[in-house]
């Protein structure tokens, strides 16, 4: 992405297929919005922009957040999501990382929960709080893959 394409994308905004993130964000969400552009048709994260589509920029974060994406889409994700990660440096030398996540062609991406005692819960697709499984054993999120 150059930085016309970026100001291109700034104009159209938020979509389906497009994010937008001024800082870093927790492991957890960053791993559930890659798997969701994975399991759809893919997408793009772009830090360094907030909600008002203004360029915030990264400056001295920019390689924290390259090593930081690269983790979770490695090790928070089953199987891996591969991405490819870019920076675009706009007019005023503001710099953005640009995440590009494929669509998943093998398998689909899922997390679920489980106790790090009994395995997965039922309702697996809730969320569980510290201490809140059924045999008291503090839940552990983890990934896993099913066919499509």
């Amino acid at each position: 992405m150059n930085p016309t394409e970026l100001a291109a994308r700034l104009i159209k905004g938020e979509d389906l297929h497009t994010e937008f993130k001024e800082r870093i964000i927790h492991a957890d969400d960053l791993a559930a919005s890659i798997i969701a552009f994975a399991n759809t048709d893919g997408g793009q994260l772009i830090f360094g922009v907030n909600d008002e589509r203004e360029i915030t920029g990264l400056g001295d974060e920019t390689d924290h957040v390259f090593r930081f994406i690269d983790n979770i889409s490695f090790n928070n994700c089953e199987p891996p999501v591969t991405i490819v990660q870019e920076t675009v440096r706009d007019e005023q030398g503001r710099i953005v990382v640009v995440v590009n996540i494929p669509r998943g062609i093998i398998a689909r991406i899922e997390r679920i929960e489980a106790c790090t005692m009994c395995g997965p819960h039922q309702d697996a697709g809730r969320r569980l709080a510290k201490n809140s499984c059924d045999c008291s054993n503090l839940p552990r999120a983890f990934i896993t893959t099913k066919p499509l």
